[in-house]
C-alpha cells in the first residue's frame, strides 16, 4: 500500500486582507476574535468561523479507488470572470410562422431578459447547463483562508446561499476562489459542516500539525486481536494478536486505499517487521475481505494505559483497605462477644451465661435474661385473668415468647 507523506509548506503572503476602520467621533468597541484551537477539521458553524488565517489542503483522489469517481464540483468561484451563456435563458423560441423581423425582435427580447453573464468560476466547465469545477484543478493544492462568507453576493446574478471559505492560492496569491463548505449558514448553528460530500475532501493545516505533535513518536497499545489487516509496506494480509501489543507511531501520512475515494489521513504504526495504518474515527472496516485502515479506538495511548494502571492500583488499594477494616471489625466483634460471654458467666453461671452469649433462650429464664439474650421485643401483648397475668413477646412473624408472671413458660417458633 502506497504511503504519501503529507508535508505542509509556508509561503509568504505580502498582501494584507483586512479592513481599515476610520475612527470618528464615536469609537466602536471590538471584541477579540475567536482563535482556531486546531482540534477539528470540520464542525459546527461556530467552529468554521475560526478557520480564518489557516491553510487548507484539498486531498487528491486515491488512484487505487475502485468506485465511481466524482470529477466535478460546484461553487468553486474566483474573481476571474468567464463569459458564459445564461443557463436560465429558454431554448430557441423562434416561430416559423412569424416573420424574420418578429423572430429577431423576440430573440433580442430574450437576450435582454436573460443576458449572457460573467460567472466567476474556478476552471469552469459547462456540464448540462451547470458550471462545474474539475476537482483535479484544485486537488493537491494549498490555499490560505482569508475569511468565512455567508450567502455571498456575486456579479453573476445568481443567488449563492450557504457558507463559503474565501481562499487565496498559496502558490499564486492573485488566484482566489470561494469554496462552498455547506448549504447551511449561521441561522442553523447546530448543523455540522462536513469535510467531504460532493465538494471533495480537505484538510486544515492546523489540524494536521496538531495530530502530528500529539501522536508521532508516541506509543500505542493494541487492545484486541485484528484479523485480515493490510501490511502497509508489503501489501500482504496478516493477523495480529496482542502478545506483543506495543506499537510506535512512525509518521502521519496520506494513504491510498481501494475503498476510500480520497487519500485517507492515517497514523503509520510499526511493531517489529509489521507496519499498519490507523485513522481517528469510528469506522475503518470496508466492504472487503481485509482491513486497509483500522480505527484508533482499537488502541490505547501510553497515557491511557498509565491512567488505567493507576486506577487499577487505586482500586486494589481501596479493596485492601476495606479488607483490613473488615478484619479489624471482626476482631473487635469477637473480643466484645468474648467479654460479654465472660461477664454473663460471672453473673449467671456457666450454662446460662453461654446461652445468653449465643443468643439462645430456654424455658424457665426470667424476662431480664431473655432480653439479654434476644433483645427487646417488637411488641408485648398482655392477658390478665382473675389470678394470673400472661405476656406474649413478639420478636418476628411466628416467633413468640410467653411469660407467666416473670418466668418464660412457652416458646413459639
Amino acid at each position: 500500500m502506497k504511503i504519501i507523506l503529507f508535508a505542509f509548506f509556508s509561503l509568504l503572503i505580502t498582501d494584507t486582507f483586512g479592513q481599515i476602520d476610520i475612527i470618528g467621533t464615536k469609537e466602536k468597541e471590538y471584541s477579540k476574535p475567536l482563535s482556531y484551537d486546531s482540534t477539528y477539521n470540520s464542525g459546527s458553524f461556530k467552529s468554521i468561523m475560526r478557520f480564518t488565517g489557516q491553510t487548507i489542503y484539498f486531498l487528491p483522489h486515491s488512484k487505487k479507488y475502485k468506485g465511481n469517481i466524482n470529477k466535478y464540483s460546484t461553487d468553486f468561484l474566483t474573481k476571474k470572470s468567464t463569459t458564459v451563456k445564461n443557463p436560465q435563458k429558454p431554448a430557441d423560441v423562434s416561430n416559423p410562422q412569424w416573420s424574420k423581423q418578429m423572430n429577431k425582435a423576440l430573440a433580442q427580447q430574450m437576450a435582454d431578459r436573460y443576458p449572457d453573464i460573467s460567472i466567476n468560476t474556478y476552471s469552469p466547465l459547462n456540464i448540462k447547463n451547470k458550471f462545474l469545477t474539475p476537482l483535479d484543478s484544485i486537488e493537491g493544492k494549498f490555499f490560505k483562508i482569508r475569511g468565512v462568507i455567508e450567502n455571498p453576493i456575486l456579479g453573476d446574478k445568481f443567488r449563492h446561499s450557504g457558507t463559503y471559505l474565501d481562499l487565496v492560492s498559496k502558490r499564486n496569491p492573485s488566484d482566489s476562489l470561494l469554496f462552498k463548505i455547506s448549504d447551511w449558514s449561521s441561522k442553523t448553528p447546530e448543523k455540522v459542516y462536513s469535510s467531504g460530500s460532493e465538494i471533495g475532501s480537505y484538510l486544515i493545516q492546523g489540524y494536521y500539525e496538531k495530530l502530528k505533535k500529539q501522536f508521532v513518536n508516541k506509543k500505542l497499545f493494541l487492545t484486541e486481536k485484528i484479523h485480515n489487516i493490510w501490511d502497509v509496506n508489503t501489501g500482504k494480509i496478516i493477523d495480529i494478536d496482542i502478545t506483543n501489543n506495543e506499537w510506535i507511531i512512525n509518521s502521519l501520512g496520506l494513504i491510498e486505499t481501494e475503498h476510500n475515494e480520497y487519500l485517507a489521513l492515517c497514523l503509520i504504526l510499526k511493531n517489529d517487521d509489521k507496519t499498519i495504518a490507523i485513522h481517528n474515527g469510528d469506522g475503518g472496516f470496508f466492504e472487503s475481505n481485509a482491513w486497509e485502515v483500522i480505527s484508533l479506538s482499537k488502541f490505547k495511548t501510553e497515557e491511557q494505559v498509565l491512567k488505567e494502571k493507576m486506577q487499577a492500583e487505586e482500586i486494589e488499594k481501596q479493596r485492601e483497605e476495606t479488607r483490613l477494616k473488615e478484619q479489624e471489625e471482626q476482631k473487635r466483634l469477637i473480643l466484645e462477644k468474648n467479654q460479654f460471654e465472660s461477664d454473663m458467666i460471672k453473673k449467671y453461671g456457666s450454662r446460662i451465661g453461654k446461652l445468653i452469649a449465643d443468643s439462645k433462650v430456654i424455658i424457665g429464664m426470667s424476662k431480664e435474661i431473655c432480653k439479654l439474650s434476644w433483645g427487646e421485643p417488637y411488641d408485648v401483648n398482655r392477658t390478665i385473668t382473675k389470678n394470673i397475668e400472661f405476656e406474649q413477646w413478639v420478636y418476628s412473624m411466628g416467633t413468640y415468647l410467653y411469660f407467666e408472671k416473670n418466668i418464660l413458660v412457652a416458646i413459639q417458633d
